[in-house]
């Protein structure tokens, strides 16, 4: 339809308007059923020496045709619309595109639970009143790319189905995206946001929103956002081998951005191992391989900071991993005993009496090896100090004295190991300090 029969359907209301709708959608649906629907919406056109397909009209008339009278045209760049008072579109059904860019709303506008099946373009438009879209659905693209809301811009509940564009758009006054659904790409890159703005509730289902020099006056509302668990980089061995959007790290990093400007550690914090596991991936977008990294400590390090503790936010991880770890150099310390006394293996429970290498009897080898692997465990360093001396009876016990009969001798191998082990408890020992301080958001 033109503009003149859009507006005359429109002073209709929502009964007659959703009348002709419907007539629409059926027609659609008997073409598709007689095989008359074109489904290609793309014409192949010449650039260079590869075919390129863009955008444009669908070969079949009949198809055409359907277009043209189910496109609802309010306003267009080259032809804007002033809206001199208030709108209500509420409960409207768009059954093909609809033309509203670079209109003027000068009254409040009700655009509630609308229903678009086609793009809705309103790029340039500006919002003089406020602005209800609440529970309104957008099967298509949703544009507002250098849009202007001077009052509150209220999108609560709002499902866009398909990509949402509101890059370089201004929004002066409070703007909810409350409870909003984001199924495709979502563009709010280089946005002007002067008063309260809230993602709150907020679930982006399949791609991480872009927020690249978005400008926030007043801290955004992240409460309780949500990022599908099937979002990239996904899974430890899929962000490895699949390849990651070189610009995914960026998203991440604007999005970290804003949860500091918002003092929202938590959000921070998932935005922090996002950024990390972006950054993992030895694939290129072109399917290719890049081993470079597994020479580089920093891509190691990624690996083990997320295997170990999940970025900083488990405290279960790093305390298995010390237990584990723990367990082996106690066993390592009994293997060493064994080989250095050439001495049988011994239960759990069993005792025995040290050679000429040491004055000491009756010891406990588990038992020493256990205290021992603990204290170099930085275990030990909550020990009493008064109690210091029990290590040095472990390590006679274990591995005798030397001639002087006071001095542990404590083999070189042994020593290298135990300095290992020191140096990885202590950092398990900070990661679960760390995995508390951001669970219970203590800082």
């Amino acid at each position: 339809m033109n503009r003149e029969e859009t507006l005359a359907l429109y002073e209709q209301g929502a009964d007659a308007w959703n009348k002709w709708a419907n007539e629409m959608l059926e027609e659609r649906k008997q073409l598709e059923e007689a095989g008359e629907w074109d489904t290609i919406n793309y014409i192949p056109s010449l650039v260079g020496p590869l075919f390129l397909n863009f955008q444009g009209i669908p070969f079949n008339e009949k198809t055409r045709n359907w277009y043209k009278k189910s496109e609802a045209n309010f306003s267009t760049k080259e032809n804007p619309y002033r809206f001199s008072k208030s709108i209500d579109l509420s409960s409207f059904i768009f059954p093909s595109i609809a033309m509203i860019e670079s209109a003027v709303f000068e009254k409040d506008c009700t655009l509630n639970e609308m229903h678009f099946l086609g793009e809705a373009n309103f790029d340039n438009s500006v919002f003089i009143g406020s602005v209800h879209f609440n529970e309104t659905i957008f099967e298509s693209n949703a544009k507002f790319e250098n849009s202007n809301f001077h009052e509150m811009a209220d999108f609560t509940g709002v499902t866009f189905s398909d990509e949402a564009w509101f890059a370089h758009s201004t929004f002066c006054k409070t703007t909810l995206f409350i409870m909003s659904t984001f199924e495709g790409l979502t563009t709010f890159s280089a946005i002007q946001a002067k008063r309260g703005f809230s993602l709150s509730g907020a679930s982006f289902v399949n791609e991480i929103p872009y927020f690249k020099q978005a400008n926030f006056q007043e801290a955004p509302h992240l409460d309780d956002i949500n990022f599908s668990r099937y979002i990239e980089p996904k899974g430890f061995i899929n962000s490895i081998l699949n390849p990651i959007a070189s610009d995914l790290k960026a998203r991440y990093q604007a999005l970290k951005r804003i949860a500091v400007q918002a003092h929202d550690h938590e959000n921070e914090q998932r935005f922090w191992a996002g950024e990390l596991r972006s950054d993992r991936s030895l694939r290129t977008e072109d399917g290719g391989w890049n081993l470079r990294p597994l020479v580089s400590a920093f891509w190691w390090g990624n690996i083990a900071y997320g295997c170990f503790s999940d970025y900083g936010y488990s405290i279960v991880k790093p305390l298995i991993s010390l237990f584990i770890l723990l367990c082996i150099m106690t066993n390592i310390h009994i293997y060493a005993h064994h080989t250095l006394n050439k001495e049988p293996s011994l239960s759990s429970r069993t005792k025995t009496h040290i050679t000429k290498q040491s004055n000491l009897k009756d010891c406990d080898i588990r038992s020493s090896a256990f205290r021992v692997a603990a204290k170099n465990g930085a275990i030990g360093l909550l020990q009493n100090p008064a109690k210091r001396s029990t290590f040095v009876r472990d390590y006679t016990c274990l591995y005798g004295t030397y001639n002087d009969n006071t001095t542990p001798k404590i083999p070189n191998s042994i020593f290298w190991i135990e300095l290992f082990h020191t140096l990885f408890s202590a950092i398990l020992i900070f990661l679960t300090l760390l995995g508390i301080r951001n669970n219970f958001k203590l800082k």
